[in-house]
């Protein structure tokens, strides 16, 4: 019986020595490491790689450590049948997904033009965001079309360094994606700017903006998953300072213990890992192996676990809340790897905050509203631009404007945390610099006092087209009223719905101050003839505008039709209301060109014999010549505004609120305008369907801020120095390629007054 009893304790005794199961704690909610492997086809780089047998190598490495990896396929690279059946056959229990970079070869795969004009990297024709919204469908459709051919199923995960929310929210509703990659945040680096999301931490994205985290009202259920952590305290001036490029700062592998130890505390925090293929067994031996190995020797020890990422986002989506640990924020403070220089972040549903202390100045460095849920600049309109320039709604940013940033102290003691509830205090030693909780921020400033900030959701909705069909519905019951003839009553009503639903395409719906302000091009005419009061802003006018014409409708139909005191009034009624068709009528975008012109020539002629033959029969019946006559003139009515229709309404004009934002500026300040734009008409932005409005029209910009605009060319020299603009301002459209460099900031001595990331605004100092 003793023996029995000694090996049972010596067997209990060694069990709990031994080093912990992995698989023991897989089912725990413990931090999670995901390892992501881009894998990019030929066109993007790889011209001279042998792709097979860097996937081998890769796979190699992965197995040998004996960790679950994800790897995100780029369609061309999807196409290779290959590398399709090593996976299929040799790699088992691993992920695959959709990595969306576009190249020219899938672009012409799903029937769209591709609009790369640069190298391939660029962003006007790598990423979705860089197409119309219909284009960005049709690329997605045929990537997952093809992922289901050569697997069998639709993926769970996709990845680029950029999606976009639309997107994302299609491919969530229609496919069913949990997760999405996107890159870390970055300042102007390698031609990006993803600035603004909550700092290098997995969160559900709204439906609106794919760097903003979601509420419940705004929600695109999809985790987005970040790309190479960076370094809390250095990494926001400099991206380098990250979990992949801390090479460049000369800093060692532990380095990378230290960031771990930062972003992997409470339970489903996240951090990525992972390599773009192309590389040899060397390579991966070198460098990709030092962070897997690092990621299975935690999970052994049972301190995170190693997920595939459709399974982490899967529990993380359980929580049904924004961040992980099922919280509504996420915060850390943290101190430099090498320094005494230390951070704070607070990422929560309305706000995320930064602050620094280098040396021993304390400052807010960074403040975002999120407030509001506000759509993507490019969520409409494509980015047609090489660089990707993303932000979200900002309050302080000392990147973008240096100036912004808020001195609060200046200590020689470290930060330190409290907590109370909901509630944080940051202290400087014993001096408190800063309150925060879930909806605000106070900061106690050495000069300034108390400085409070206050984020909590707004509803400042506004939908044109319900205000417009309720006063509809209010007429239509007062002319049954005063008819007392519902059935007379209600073929008319028909007939003025005619053109209100032919505009509600054109009809704003959405946040006020975050519109996308559509017109039809025929509509511009009327800034011909309309002025915009001086004291309304250019929103309010807008959104008149767009009502007007109906009210002008209705009155028209009351006193022409309703109250009728000439046999020939209501003609007068009948040309306006084909003149309200006319102005809106439009037809989705197609291209006007050798490949189609043939076919709508032919339906214009298979319509003008239909018309033809209808008067025909009709004068059969009535043997009436004016009849026959009225007939023609109504057909070739009938076909002119086709036409017009078919030349000119094919692509929408689009004000971004980003343009609306920037005009007002310029008619606040009622300054003349001097907008530098780019010589190099080789490489124009390509638009299609929806254009923006200051791409041709900068008369119509004239019109809304009552200032007169000129062009200026940026020279062969690539310098522009600037004439007679002492009370004028500068604009640089840097959504069109525009650009100005410090130097032209400098030579020109102006400065900056105006900066939403798309558009730039200067003056004279």
């Amino acid at each position: 019986m003793r023996a029995i009893i000694f090996f049972v304790f010596f067997v209990s005794f060694f069990f709990f020595l031994s080093p912990v199961s992995a698989e023991k704690h897989k089912n725990e909610l413990l931090p999670v490491i995901t390892i992501i492997n881009p894998l990019r086809g030929k066109e993007l780089g790889h011209q001279k790689d042998d792709l097979l047998a860097s996937l081998k190598a890769q796979w190699q490495v992965t197995k040998d450590v004996g960790v679950p990896a994800t790897w995100l396929w780029q369609y061309t690279a999807l196409e290779d049948e290959s590398m399709v059946a090593f996976a299929k056959s040799s790699m088992p229990s691993q992920e695959f997904g959709l990595l969306f970079e576009i190249d020219s070869h899938s672009a012409q795969k799903a029937g769209v033009r591709y609009r790369g004009q640069g190298p391939s990297y660029f962003s006007d024709g790598i990423f979705l965001a860089s197409y119309d919204v219909d284009e960005r469908k049709k690329l997605i459709d045929t990537s997952f079309a093809l992922f289901k051919k050569q697997f069998g199923y639709y993926p769970k995960t996709v990845g680029a360094w950029w999606i976009g929310a639309d997107s994302l929210t299609y491919m969530q509703k229609k496919y069913g994606i949990v997760a999405a990659l996107k890159a870390s945040e970055q300042y102007n680096m390698d031609v990006y700017s993803l600035w603004g999301a909550p700092w290098n931490i997995p969160y559900v994205a709204s439906s609106n903006h794919e760097g903003i985290p979601a509420n419940a009202k705004n929600n695109s259920h999809v985790v987005i998953m970040q790309w190479a952590d960076r370094d809390p305290t250095y990494g926001y001036a400099d991206a380098t300072f990250s979990i992949q490029d801390f090479g460049l700062q000369g800093y060692d592998f532990p380095y990378v213990d230290y960031l771990f130890s930062l972003f992997l505390q409470k339970p489903l925090d996240a951090v990525v890992v992972g390599v773009e293929n192309g590389g040899n067994i060397t390579t991966f031996e070198a460098w990709y192996k030092s962070y897997i190995a690092k990621a299975k020797a935690l999970e052994d020890k049972g301190k995170i676990n190693v997920l595939l990422v459709s399974d982490f986002a899967k529990k993380f989506l359980a929580q049904k809340k924004t961040f992980a640990n099922n919280a509504d924020t996420r915060y850390f403070l943290s101190k430099s790897y090498q320094s005494d220089d230390q951070s704070f972040w607070y990422n929560a549903e309305n706000f995320r905050a930064g602050i620094l202390k280098i040396k021993n100045e304390i400052y807010l460095v960074d403040l975002r509203d999120y407030s509001k849920k506000v759509h993507e600049d490019f969520s409409l309109v494509p980015n047609s631009q090489g660089h990707l320039r993303i932000t979200t709604p900002v309050i302080v940013d000392s990147m973008q404007t240096p100036s912004s940033k808020i001195r609060i102290a200046k200590s020689d003691q470290q930060l330190r945390l409290t907590e109370k509830g909901d509630s944080l205090t940051i202290f400087a030693g014993k001096r408190k610099i800063a309150a925060v909780d879930k909806t605000s921020l106070a900061i106690f400033t050495d000069q300034n006092g108390t400085k409070t900030f206050t984020f909590t959701e707004r509803s400042s909705s506004i939908n044109i087209f319900g205000i417009v069909i309720g006063i509809f519905s209010l007429y239509f019951l007062l002319m049954c009223l005063h008819k007392k003839n519902f059935k007379d009553s209600a073929s008319q009503f028909a007939l003025l719905l005619i053109p209100l639903f032919l505009a509600y395409p054109f009809l704003s719906q959405g946040m006020f101050g975050d519109l996308n302000v559509v017109f039809d091009k025929k509509m511009l005419l009327l800034f011909s003839y309309l002025s915009i009061p001086s004291s309304l802003s250019i929103l309010q006018f807008l959104l008149a505008v767009q009502i007007v014409p109906f009210f002008m409708l209705l009155i028209i139909h009351y006193l022409f039709v309703v109250r009728s005191f000439h046999r020939w009034s209501s003609y007068c009624y009948y040309f306006f209301l084909i003149v309200m068709i006319l102005l809106y009528a439009h037809v989705p975008y197609f291209p006007l060109d050798k490949s189609t012109s043939l076919i709508a020539f032919l339906g214009l002629c298979i319509g003008a014999s239909v018309l033809i033959a209808l008067s025909v029969v009709h004068y059969k019946k009535t043997k009436s010549k004016k009849v026959l006559f009225g007939s023609l003139i109504g057909s070739v009515f009938i076909l002119s505004m086709v036409v017009v229709t078919l030349v000119f309404s094919r692509t929408r004009i689009v004000l971004t609120p980003f343009e609306l934002g920037a005009l007002q500026v310029v008619k606040d300040k009622q300054k003349d305008v001097i907008v530098v734009s780019q010589i190099d008409y080789d490489i124009k932005p390509i638009y299609k369907a929806v254009e923006p409005m200051l791409y041709k029209q900068y008369h119509f910009a004239e019109k809304l801020t009552h200032t007169h605009w000129s062009v200026v060319m940026r020279p062969e020299n690539d310098v522009v120095q600037l004439k007679d603009y002492q009370h004028k301002l500068i604009v640089i459209p840097r959504y069109l390629g525009g650009d100005f460099s410090d130097h032209e900031m400098k030579i020109n001595n102006v400065k900056k007054i105006f900066d939403n990331r798309q558009i730039m605004i200067f003056e004279k100092r």
